[in-house]
C-alpha cells in the first residue's frame, strides 16, 4: 500500500518504528477523538442499562464494535 512505502522510505530506524507505531494505534487514535482532533469526552463511559436493553443487536454491534454479543439470550 501507499502508507507501507512511506514508511519504508523513511531512512531512520527510530523515526519508522516511531510511524509504524502511530498507524497500528490508528483505531484507538479514532476511538478517543472526534475528527477535529478533540478529546472525545464519553470515552470509556458506559451506557444506561435501558438504553442498552432497548437496541437490537444489530444497532448494538454497530455501536460497539469491539464487544462481542453473545448468542443466548439473556434469562
Amino acid at each position: 500500500s501507499e502508507m507501507d512505502e512511506f514508511v519504508e522510505a523513511i531512512p531512520f530506524k527510530e523515526t519508522k518504528g516511531y510511524v509504524q507505531g502511530i498507524i497500528r494505534n490508528t483505531a484507538q487514535y479514532r476511538r478517543l477523538y472526534d475528527d477535529n482532533g478533540n478529546f472525545k469526552p464519553n470515552v470509556g463511559a458506559r451506557p444506561l442499562r435501558g438504553e442498552i436493553d432497548s437496541k437490537t443487536r444489530e444497532q448494538l454491534a454497530t455501536e460497539f464494535p469491539d464487544v462481542m454479543l453473545d448468542e443466548k439470550k439473556a434469562e
